[in-house]
């Protein structure tokens, strides 16, 4: 089913494009050496091998109007493949701050959204 069929209901202004707010969080890589055990802590940084580590994406948040959902890509082995299909919809705009970065993120996550 497309995911705008849903909206036509529940939003007056359907005759617009639909614009939806997108965000992508992920762990910052220092984080990850922040909390190592013991026996693996590093004298002074990590070994230069991990220095172009990048994290996985965390969470995937979508926004229309007031509605919103926040989706635990790390808890998911897989994603809907009707996920795929709303993202990749020309006639949807996608908004948000540091879009270039959240989208190079999630192209490059397991899920390649």
């Amino acid at each position: 089913m497309d995911p705008r069929r849903l909206l036509i209901h529940q939003c007056p202004f359907y005759s617009h494009p639909l614009v939806v707010g997108v965000g992508a969080q992920w762990t910052p890589a220092w984080y990850y050496y922040a909390d190592s055990p013991p026996e693996s802590y590093y004298s002074d940084s990590p070994p230069e091998s991990d220095y172009n580590f990048s994290p996985p994406v965390d969470t995937l948040q979508l926004c229309v109007g007031n509605r919103s959902i926040v989706i635990q890509l790390s808890h998911c082995d897989r994603v809907p493949n009707i996920l795929h299909i709303f993202i990749e919809d020309q006639e949807t705009t996608f908004v948000g701050v540091w879009n270039s970065q959240d989208a190079r993120k999630l192209e490059e996550s397991k899920h390649q959204l």
